[in-house]
């Protein structure tokens, strides 16, 4: 299944060649399946061989979910020393996301964050801008979220470079089915 071969590849030795690893739009697509295919983070955060990956890249699509427990035991894993590029895309956890992105001290160690294509609204900004180690990010991606010029501004004002284009409303869930522009 597509499960199978991606928890492979999460889990592979091979891993530790790499210093950047990008998986976008998590399945095969199939009409004949529905529902959605999770990523299986918390194989990659119990991957040893991910010990020197710098930059990972995740942008879910239409067909996959990124979960919040999973992107959680990733945030927290000790298998990844040197991540400084952390890209999570196309979630549907918002302002929990942003309180466990904040819990699990990663922004001690990061650079860049992107959280674009979500749904955080102006708590997750603000759960984000209260965090003392926000000031290391050299980039916070923001966009297609749920942000208002409030929460914005609350991000801005820690001095982090912030990109916080096209924002939604709450309620609307069009962000899940817009391609990647990259």
């Amino acid at each position: 299944t597509d499960l199978e071969r991606i928890e492979k590849l999460f889990s592979s030795p091979l891993l530790g060649n790499l210093r950047v690893f990008q998986f976008y739009y998590g399945s095969e697509y199939d009409h004949r399946r529905r529902g959605n295919h999770p990523y299986p983070l918390g194989v990659l955060a119990a991957n040893p061989a991910a010990e020197n990956l710098e930059t990972l890249r995740f942008h879910a699509g239409r067909e996959s979910v990124i979960e919040i427990d999973p992107l959680d035991a990733l945030l927290r894993s000790p298998n990844l020393p040197n991540l400084k590029h952390l890209q999570v895309r196309m979630t549907q956890f918002g302002d929990e996301g942003a309180r466990r992105v904040v819990d699990s001290g990663v922004l001690k160690k990061l650079k860049t964050l992107d959280l674009g294509h979500g749904n955080m609204s102006d708590e997750g900004a603000k759960l984000l801008a209260a965090c003392p180690d926000l000031k290391n990010l050299d980039l916070l991606d923001v966009s297609r979220n749920a942000l208002t010029a409030k929460g914005i501004a609350s991000l801005k004002k820690t001095g982090v470079k912030v990109v916080a284009e096209f924002q939604h409303e709450v309620d609307n869930d069009e962000y899940l089915y817009e391609v990647d522009h990259e």
